[in-house]
């Protein structure tokens, strides 16, 4: 059946939000929290009670200096930290403007002097943040914070500080004895993860579509799914997809089945697609082996770009959504990340859908055995093929054997003498 481009079907993918394929971890424990008020001479802490107060008084030097010490043991020592965020409520936002700094000492083992100054001395991750709203979460992407964290991971705790930027008057965030404690999120991955960098959306034609389309990844803990909208988005998964899939509209799918780390761009047909079903005649016993997929490649945007990858099943039959008219190149991928270029595919024009693989596999040693005839062929080097050629009958004078490759030309002929 021909579909159509039903792109606005789509468009309820808007309200999903993005879930990163290694999840981001919600730091919620938090080993202290409170302010230092520096009242000369001196620096008194308040770390047990509700709220965390930021600010100064006018006419007279006295400062009100926030920290908040969290929690990081739940993050793997050896994670790469990518995103800080902190989440915040205010509880009564005064006309101060405040800024949010990177801490050296942890509060819950220093000194109140030391912590007074270290809330206002360090990198500041946001500089002059104004709060304007009371009882609403705020999410602050911490700048620079995610090489401070990950530095700070083999010590199991992250501290952030709260300075004013002027004089005016208190602003009180919720703390960790209320029910609206502050918390952080930690977007972060390992090196061994499988990795990939996705791009588009993209219409076959190269446009972008201007339209966010939900991706979803198939591990074997169950499906995640994150956004793609116009940037590439790097994901990070701690075992391999199996496959990525995202909707066209009409109840079609476009696939792309994992084979390891990489990247792939999200298309969407730009025309009428119909699902075409290949069936792979195989001669040269490779799909045996192993997993096996049919890939079909278009150039998008000046770029070949895969547009699906489909495992050949069982039955060697394989299905694809395809653009009518559209010029596709078909690669068959085996088990060792070989591939055969089958050849191009217009949809509505070509007639065969039936790929045959044909050849000899060239191992450290084969034989080919036929009646009467043996002929041994070896790779003594990368760049040498040695054909040996005995016939059972004894009875051949000579013969001729031709070496080609496959574009048809002519590589050795050898003349073979008994």
């Amino acid at each position: 059946m021909k579909r159509l481009v039903l792109f606005a079907l789509i468009a309820s993918m808007f309200a999903v939000p993005m879930v990163m394929g290694r999840i981001p971890t919600n730091v919620t424990v938090i080993n202290e929290d409170g302010y230092i008020d520096n009242d000369p001479p001196l620096y008194t802490r308040e770390n047990t009670t509700s709220p965390i107060e930021v600010g100064a008084f006018l006419g007279a030097p006295d400062f009100y200096h926030g920290y908040i010490e969290f929690n990081i043991s739940g993050i793997p020592d050896a994670a790469i930290v990518e995103q800080v965020e902190l989440v915040y409520m205010m509880q009564d936002n005064g006309t101060n403007v405040f800024t949010i700094n990177d801490m050296q000492h942890q509060p819950s083992l220093s000194s109140n002097l030391t912590v007074f100054g270290d809330a206002a001395n360090g990198t500041q991750y946001n500089a002059g943040w104004n709060n304007v709203w009371e009882d609403v979460w705020e999410t602050l992407t911490l700048t620079g914070a995610a090489a401070d964290l990950q530095a700070n991971l083999a010590v199991d705790w992250f501290a952030v500080g709260f300075e004013p930027s002027g004089i005016g008057q208190i602003d009180e965030l919720y703390s960790s004895e209320s029910a609206n404690a502050p918390l952080l999120i930690v977007n972060w991955h390992l090196a061994t993860d499988f990795s990939y960098v996705i791009s588009g959306p993209f219409f076959e034609n190269g446009n972008l579509t201007g339209v966010p389309v939900t991706v979803t990844a198939a591990i074997a803990e169950g499906n995640e799914e994150f956004v793609v909208d116009g940037s590439p988005v790097s994901q990070y998964f701690p075992v391999e997809p199996l496959i990525f899939y995202w909707d066209l509209g009409g109840g079609s799918t476009r696939r792309i089945y994992s084979t390891g780390t990489e990247n792939f761009t999200v298309t969407i047909p730009d025309d009428t697609f119909d699902t075409h079903t290949f069936t792979v005649r195989d001669f040269t016993n490779k799909l045996a082996r192993g997993d096996a997929y049919l890939e079909a490649w278009r150039i998008v945007a000046t770029n070949d770009t895969l547009i699906e990858r489909m495992i050949i099943d069982v039955h060697n039959q394989v299905p694809m959504n395809l653009v009518t008219g559209a010029t596709y190149t078909l690669i068959v991928r085996f088990y060792d990340n070989t591939t055969t270029t089958w050849g191009f595919f217009v949809p509505g024009q070509t007639l065969t859908t039936t790929i045959v693989l044909r050849g000899v596999e060239i191992t450290d040693q084969a034989y080919l055995v036929g009646n009467f005839i043996n002929v041994e062929i070896t790779r003594p080097i990368p760049t040498q093929i040695t054909v040996d050629y005995l016939t059972s009958r004894n009875t051949t004078i000579f013969s001729n054997v031709t070496v080609v490759i496959r574009n048809g030309a002519v590589v050795a002929c050898p003349k073979l003498h008994r």
